[in-house]
């Protein structure tokens, strides 16, 4: 007994159980989660070519708090570091991000502003203060000094 089409499975046939390691879509629990993902999920889909698009689903996005802006703007810094070629295109959608909350005039747009900075500034801060290679370095590649050397 065949089925009349191909694709179609037959009554007979099961599909196994999943296994206890297989991949569960775990739903978020708390408003935070629901942002991160949210956040991360835009940040994905993201390229030049459309970006007002997910910049304005960005600022549609409920930020009711100080530290979720500020932690939206640490994953967009984030995101930008990961991704170098698309960083002019993270740094437009900061402008855009700035428009928005950042010149609002009330708290909210010294709040964006000021996140930002402080961003910036921790980010500068964890630079290393000299390109030179560290005495661990320096040992590691003794045998071969040109493994060293910056291209």
């Amino acid at each position: 007994s065949r089925p009349a089409k191909p694709w179609e499975a037959s009554p007979a046939v099961r599909m196994p159980s999943p296994s206890a390691k297989a991949y569960r879509v775990i739903q978020p629990q708390t408003a935070s989660e629901r942002l991160d993902r949210s956040t991360l999920a835009l940040l994905n889909k993201i390229a030049p070519e459309n970006l007002s698009t997910i910049a304005q689903q960005m600022c549609d996005l409920e930020i009711t708090s100080h530290d979720e802006l500020t932690h939206v703007i640490q994953l967009v810094f984030n995101k930008a570091q990961d991704e170098p070629h698309y960083c002019q295109t993270y740094a437009d959608m900061v402008v855009i991000l700035s428009q928005k909350f950042g010149q609002t005039g009330d708290s909210t747009g010294a709040a964006f502003n000021r996140s930002l900075l402080n961003i910036v500034q921790q980010q500068y801060r964890q630079l290393p203060k000299s390109v030179k290679p560290t005495d661990e370095q320096q040992a590691l590649f003794r045998d071969d000094p040109a493994g060293l050397e910056l291209t």
